[in-house]
């Protein structure tokens, strides 16, 4: 079974959604995504094209899955990156828009949880903000 964020009522205003929140999104197919687009994992070769690297998060997801760190980390300092890429993906629906606003509230909580476990002075503890469920 996949893990589930807790319901509790100030993980859902503070911390963002709760599972109920991700119920409501329409059904939506996946596609293969690569999951970690960020700058650093594209070489500009020679010829003009650009090619990914490091498929280590790499799994079918929901499509919009794949912009969320450019959204949360590159964009906010340079919108013009997201002007560009929009003008040649064209406009993004609003389906689209609200899977990359709930799912930035996950790619915040394990950015947080990987940057504590990779730092060996920083106590390794249970994360405050979302309860997870095996269930």
């Amino acid at each position: 079974m996949s893990p589930k964020i807790g319901s509790h009522p100030a993980t859902a205003t503070r911390y963002g959604p709760t599972c109920e929140h991700y119920e409501k999104l329409a059904p939506l197919s996946t596609v293969p995504c690569h999951l970690d687009f960020m700058p650093r994992n594209m070489i500009y070769g020679g010829d003009g094209i650009v090619r990914l690297i490091d498929f280590e998060h790499s799994r079918y997801d929901l499509a919009p899955r794949d912009l969320v760190r450019l959204a949360t980390r590159i964009w906010p300092l340079r919108p013009d990156l997201r002007e560009s890429l929009l003008n040649t993906y064209g406009p993004l629906t609003a389906a689209n828009e609200n899977v990359m606003q709930h799912c930035a509230h996950l790619d915040a909580l394990t950015k947080g949880v990987r940057m504590r476990s990779a730092s060996p002075k920083a106590p390794m503890s249970q994360p405050t903000s979302a309860r997870w469920d095996i269930s």
